[in-house]
């Protein structure tokens, strides 16, 4: 590994930050929730494409928690972990004040409206929840959905299955602050032209995360200022699914996740009709009725199990050593940590050079030479990168082993007769044709 990477790498966390900071909304309090405008939001699961029909690909009908019951899709414990925001969409009723008092205070009779779409994740032990301030945009006309789409916003490396993942969606009129100090910090969020959160690895937009944290909690901290939809829950592992004495949880699954607000002048019998989200006009609409257009703001997120190009816990050790260095009163008293620690990343480094060369390369040849390299560092690689390798291991062969030991056996012994995929960069041993089988396969 070049000396000039590791600065690179070190310099990218002393610019960047590398996270975002804790949130405080309205004062201290982070728990603080005020009705939304769109009240009785809910939560769907965006279900596979159906096939049975024409234009296969356009429509996905939405599932109810409660409703799903296959474990196909489950993120399982050691799996790393992305939220992606896919999509958010304001409805035409959103200016009309004569509907729902509450949004007469917005700007008086103004025909759009600025709007900001944030989101709280943790799924941390012992950690508070990460508050990302995801897009901002100015004069947003009603029945439109927002100028994005795709926006990965989050990643952590390894999943552990003791923690319900916890999520707080919000879409936030935020036209109050078109003449405050805040619209202004909001304005250089979206003159970013990209997400706040995938920026890692780009030092020259490193300030735009830090304005976003500003402005976000000053956002939150206005009054004057409308969630428009609002929804705080948690999602739970398959272990505990079952443990909870047939009630039904939701699920910590990969795919689409749809936070819904009802209607203004329904009641709650709205939510007795199905629903779809219509991939081509961008709309979700009662099912099998492709004109009935729901009138209530949504968003979509989705969970994606894949890995960062970069582990967070690099990350972070690059961050830390960037300070140190760039204090002269830390660096007096903590140079021998800060010795000790370079020399891990640099160990961490070079492991994960391989792993970026399996990665955009993938073969049993190049997994075989990143899992000996793993063997060679594993005695200097710190624990958080033991458990992220572990299961970028455990992915690649969908063989559960405990050490990196075992593995080296597995492959030594299996990996010649095992089916591997390029596109899925992973393994089959469930079709292992050698000898062995049962040794190979389980």
């Amino acid at each position: 590994m070049k000396q000039s990477t590791l600065m690179t790498i070190a310099l990218c966390g002393f610019l960047f930050g590398c996270g975002s900071q804790p949130q405080k909304l309205f004062g201290d309090e982070s728990l603080s929730v005020n009705t939304p405008v769109y009240r009785g939001n809910k939560i769907f699961y965006v279900e596979k494409f159906r096939d049975e029909e024409e234009n296969s690909r356009r429509w996905s009908n939405l599932m109810e928690p409660h409703e799903y019951e296959t474990d196909t899709e489950a993120v399982d414990n050691g799996d790393p972990v992305s939220i992606i925001v896919n999509r958010a969409y304001v409805p035409l009723t959103l200016t009309n004040s004569e509907q729902n008092g509450r949004l007469s205070t917005l700007l008086g009779g103004s025909k759009t409206r600025d709007i900001a779409v944030l989101i709280d994740f943790g799924a941390k032990a012992g950690e508070k929840e990460e508050f990302i301030a995801a897009w901002y945009q100015r004069d947003v006309p009603p029945d439109e959905p927002l100028s994005f789409q795709y926006l990965i916003v989050y990643s952590q490396d390894s999943w552990d299955s003791r923690v319900p993942p916890y999520f707080r969606l919000r879409i936030v009129d935020v036209t109050n602050e078109r003449n405050t100090r805040t619209g202004e910090l909001l304005n250089q969020i979206s003159g970013a032209g990209t997400t706040v959160a995938s920026l890692i690895g780009s030092p020259l937009l490193a300030p735009v995360v830090n304005i976003a944290t500003r402005a976000a909690s000053l956002v939150l901290a206005n009054e004057e200022n409308r969630n428009l939809i609002d929804f705080t829950f948690n999602v739970f592992s398959t272990a505990q699914k079952g443990e909870a004495g047939g009630m039904p949880l939701g699920h910590f699954k990969a795919g689409g996740i749809v936070v819904l607000g009802q209607p203004f002048e329904t009641d709650y019998t709205f939510w007795e009709d199905d629903f779809q989200y219509d991939f081509k006009l961008r709309r979700v609409q009662k099912l099998n009725e492709k004109a009935n257009v729901v009138p209530a703001p949504f968003m979509i997120v989705t969970v994606m199990t894949a890995g960062a190009v970069v582990p967070n816990v690099v990350k972070r050790r690059s961050q830390r050593i960037a300070k140190v260095l760039s204090d002269r009163d830390a660096v007096r008293q903590e140079l021998g940590d800060v010795i000790e620690d370079a020399g891990k990343l640099l160990k961490s480094l070079q492991t994960l050079e391989f792993r970026e060369q399996f990665a955009k390369f993938p073969s049993k040849t190049s997994f075989n030479t990143m899992l000996n390299q793993l063997q060679v560092n594993w005695a200097g690689l710190p624990s958080g990168e033991r458990i992220w390798l572990l299961s970028v291991v455990r992915s690649t062969t969908n063989i559960n082993r405990s050490t990196v030991a075992e593995y080296v056996a597995w492959n030594t012994a299996c990996a010649v007769d095992t089916p591997f995929s390029v596109e899925k960069r992973e393994f089959d041993p469930s079709a292992y044709t050698g000898a062995n089988a049962a040794q190979c396969s389980s």
